[in-house]
């Protein structure tokens, strides 16, 4: 089955209206999707 990543419309595009926590808890997700998307295309080792 292959993994399904969210779309860029599903991430705030104004990050100055989120609290702290919820910018932080934002950024480590589109690192997370980014780096597995990279994996996925070869780009990078996985771990």
């Amino acid at each position: 089955m292959p993994i399904l990543y969210p779309p860029t419309g599903s991430f705030t595009s104004d990050p100055g209206a989120l609290e702290r926590s919820e910018l932080e808890t934002l950024y480590l997700h589109l690192r997370h999707n980014y780096r597995g998307l990279m994996v996925s295309r070869g780009h990078e080792e996985g771990d």
